[in-house]
């Protein structure tokens, strides 16, 4: 379980400085988040080569310490860098996932990190589904047809035929209704791992969910973000599966 763990945010890592790569030049001269210091842009740009180098040497035990040092320092670096986190929640999700990988390479068999974690993305589920039962226009199914038709995500053009074929209350009506499932998936899926058997419920629920979030918005690194913490989830509905 823990190479998975392992192996899961190493690709979800490699995704995010990917990510970073490519905008690289957003930190130089001219750039959204360029800084006075022309000198200071460019060690910042090198810095994030070193992501690159340090993501296989999380696999080896003698510098594994070392290389998830780097890698959360350098998390905490683009952080104050940007002066916010990227790309939301999934930067959070993923420094505590680092944090915990980091901790388990110190402190070996430590369970706590694992439950902190667990206790993170459950409750990441819930609140999220909350926030959105609270919103009259969620309840209504005002809210979605701004993210699905008229928002800046690269919503596939599928989508689009769809609400062509969609018309007057019917198309109200069947967002209503869309709106209603993600709100209650989202709080369900916070108390799955607390009922017997239910955290491979947990599993697939939430790998459907996240998939569909990566096609219709293009959003891979939220999947590969909610994904990585699932060992976790998992190693806590084994924990109380066994106190039961």
């Amino acid at each position: 379980m823990e190479m998975i763990a392992v192996s899961l945010l190493a690709i979800a890592l490699f995704f995010q400085s990917i990510e970073y790569w490519s905008i690289r030049r957003e930190f130089m001269v001219g750039g959204i988040w360029s800084g006075p210091d022309v000198l200071l842009n460019r060690m910042f740009v090198a810095h994030l080569s070193l992501r690159f180098a340090l993501l296989p040497l999380i696999f080896v035990g003698d510098v594994a310490a070392f290389a998830w040092s780097g890698l959360v320092l350098s998390q905490i670096i683009i952080c104050l860098r940007v002066r916010f986190c990227f790309s939301g929640g999934v930067e959070s999700i993923l420094f505590y996932s680092q944090m915990v990988a980091l901790i388990s390479v110190l402190f070996p068999g430590l369970a706590f990190p694992q439950l902190f974690l667990a206790t993170i993305v459950l409750s990441s589920y819930v609140l999220a589904g909350l926030h959105k039962l609270r919103q009259k226009k969620w309840r209504q199914g005002r809210a979605l047809p701004r993210f699905l038709f008229d928002s800046w995500y690269s919503v596939p053009s599928s989508l689009f035929n769809i609400k062509k074929k969609l018309s007057g209350n019917g198309t109200t009506m069947s967002l209503q209704w869309l709106s209603w499932f993600i709100i209650l998936s989202q709080i369900v899926l916070g108390f799955l791992p607390f009922v017997p058997g239910g955290i491979y419920a947990f599993i697939g629920v939430g790998i459907a969910f996240h998939f569909s979030i990566f096609y219709v918005f293009r959003l891979n690194r939220f999947f590969w973000g909610w994904l990585v913490t699932y060992p976790a989830v998992f190693i806590l509905a084994l924990r109380l599966a066994g106190d039961s």
